[in-house]
């Protein structure tokens, strides 16, 4: 089996100021496919050169206290209290490449990437 793709979802729970709050709330992120498929032979390949999981994830951080910073202000609260809400998960994708594009099952892991 390889993998197949990787996806990133942030999930919000409910955070409250003394006058605002923000409701739950679920952002995909990014679908990070790794699976190629030849146009003339249809030949199903896995690259994984364009994903450093590493850089990703320090510039997901980065831009995640920026927005933690901005919705703290909005509200009211503290960026630690708008990060205990936030979390990040990643589900993983994994198949094979007669899997991949049939009815056969694929196999997929969620875990999550430590935030803050």
């Amino acid at each position: 089996m390889q993998l197949a793709n990787v996806q990133y979802m942030i999930v919000m729970t409910q955070v409250a100021g003394d006058n605002n709050s923000s409701s739950n709330q679920t952002l995909a992120l990014v679908n990070f496919g790794f699976e190629r498929t030849d146009p003339v032979t249809g030949a199903v390949t896995f690259s994984y050169a364009g994903f450093d999981q590493d850089t990703y994830e320090t510039a997901l951080h980065a831009m995640l206290n920026a927005i933690c910073g901005t919705w703290a202000a909005n509200l009211g609260v503290t960026v630690a209290a708008v990060q205990a809400g936030m979390t990040v998960n990643r589900q993983w994708t994994f198949g094979s490449a007669d899997m991949l594009g049939s009815t056969s099952p694929t196999v997929q892991m969620t875990d999550t990437m430590t935030y803050p």
